[in-house]
């Protein structure tokens, strides 16, 4: 079809990379864009509902999201299960560091290039 505009899925790990570390029962999160015009669209996209949503068999608390000025980064503080901490965690991945590729599965919309 010519001239039609849309969306097609996309990976969040086609757009960016990913760390995680812990600390008690936070876990922090840092999604790096590869480019600013991804990181454009993680802005607008990448919230922190969409995030506890994706993650939410593993973080039942807040999630909060810092913007790092002068980078494509986008840093995510989310809050676990007080029972889900390094020392009393069930969970296999105790420090929660599998998270990050786990975030990077979600589906993100992307425009298609219009057609001609």
């Amino acid at each position: 079809m010519t001239g039609r505009s849309g969306t097609k899925p996309a990976t969040l790990r086609e757009l960016a990379h990913a760390r995680t570390g812990d600390k008690g029962r936070l876990v922090t999160m840092a999604v790096v864009a590869r480019s600013k015009s991804d990181y454009d669209r993680l802005c607008e996209h990448l919230t922190p509902l969409v995030v506890r949503t994706h993650l939410a068999d593993r973080i039942s608390g807040n999630v909060t999201r810092f913007e790092m000025p002068g980078t494509t980064t986008l840093l995510f503080v989310c809050e676990r299960d007080p029972t889900d901490t390094v020392n009393t965690s069930l969970h296999r991945d105790r420090h929660g560091k599998t998270l990050s590729g786990h975030l990077l599965d979600l589906i993100v919309p992307l425009p298609d290039a219009p057609t001609p």
